[in-house]
């Protein structure tokens, strides 16, 4: 398919996956920043990031800094692993399932963060944010891993390019939009740390739960739609 039909292709996807992906982006922004202020410069979602901290710190010698990025990473993958399992074999459900794993994860981390270890609140949170790349697997909306923001610009500098000339020359916004929403989340996290320190994740896990409620509605209306058009077909 042209890279210029992307945008046709992404406005054809329902609401419901566009607004869940946007809220999980925003999510995954927000508890990163909180976790870069928190971890004093590591992260939940930014792995790249993350690695080079961990290859830096081996040359400096600063071993609790490996062990700390280490178990973000180990706990990233064991979410994405979470995610694509559940995606795999969770049958048609699988969106509801990843997303209850994720607001449960979530969940799970500010609680110890607040409760026992911020420390280890948050590689509890990484769990999140690897299952957070898995809730729209099933979907052409998102390409990759959700919280991939440096794929996400070099998809939309490939798209752009592809674009110019073409009767879609906006057809990349399709992939950019994500990096925004992502910043934006961000700066909430941002001021939502410097305001309420590590109680801020609370915001994360409300955004995480309203996800699930509206993929727990998209799917039940979706459900309802197929029984009528069944019972008319049957009639």
């Amino acid at each position: 398919m042209p890279m210029a039909a992307r945008l046709d292709r992404y406005l054809s996807s329902t609401h419901p996956d566009i607004a869940i992906a946007a809220a999980l982006l925003f999510v995954a922004g927000l508890i990163d920043a909180i976790a870069f202020f928190v971890l004093k410069g590591s992260f939940v979602a930014f792995m790249s990031g993350n690695s080079t901290i961990m290859g830096a710190s081996v040359a400096a010698g600063r071993w609790s800094t490996i062990a700390l990025v280490a178990g973000l990473v180990v706990a990233f993958f064991g979410g994405a692993v979470s995610g694509a399992a559940i995606s795999r074999w969770g049958g048609t459900r699988s969106p509801v399932w990843i997303l209850v794993a994720v607001t449960v994860a979530l969940l799970a981390g500010t609680v110890v963060a607040l409760t026992a270890s911020p420390t280890a609140g948050m590689i509890v949170v990484a769990v999140a944010t690897g299952a957070i790349n898995s809730a729209l697997s099933h979907t052409s909306t998102v390409q990759g891993g959700l919280t991939y923001v440096t794929g996400t610009l070099v998809r939309s500098a490939h798209e752009l390019v592809a674009s110019l000339g073409t009767e879609r020359p906006w057809a990349w916004v399709a992939v950019f939009w994500m990096w925004p929403v992502f910043v934006l989340g961000a700066v909430c996290g941002g001021f939502a740390e410097q305001h309420w320190g590590v109680a801020g994740l609370w915001v994360g896990v409300l955004l995480a739960a309203c996800a699930l409620l509206l993929r727990l509605a998209e799917t039940s209306s979706r459900g309802n739609s197929r029984s009528n058009g069944t019972e008319r077909a049957a009639g």
